[in-house]
């Protein structure tokens, strides 16, 4: 399994974009975390926002799919996108989170 992570600028989008990763059974679970703020360097300046950290849990060879899926419904031109192999994954999570995702 993979937990990828990305960044959104509102509820709204975290959501949607949850909701479509789901509806396309890309991912068995999508959690919205709320960031108290976000510091980053964008086109040479430093930028400081209040973000919502998508989480997603899904299979390893899911990532190329999803990465693609993500950069073509996310709000942003340059979305992050972190995947983070989860070494560590119980039996039934891990089984529940195959059942509920496509084969890639």
């Amino acid at each position: 399994m993979i937990i990828i992570f990305t960044t959104l600028p509102s509820f709204m989008s975290a959501e949607s974009l949850a909701s479509k990763i789901l509806d396309a059974k890309l991912a068995a679970c999508c959690s919205i975390l709320r960031t108290e703020r976000s510091m980053y360097r964008w086109k040479g300046k430093v930028r400081k926002e209040s973000e919502l950290l998508l989480m997603i849990k899904t299979r390893k060879a899911s990532y190329s799919k999803l990465e693609a899926f993500i950069k073509k419904n996310h709000p942003h031109s340059c979305p992050e996108i972190i995947g983070i192999p989860a070494s560590k994954v119980s039996k039934e999570y891990k089984k529940w989170a195959y059942a509920e995702t496509s084969k890639p």
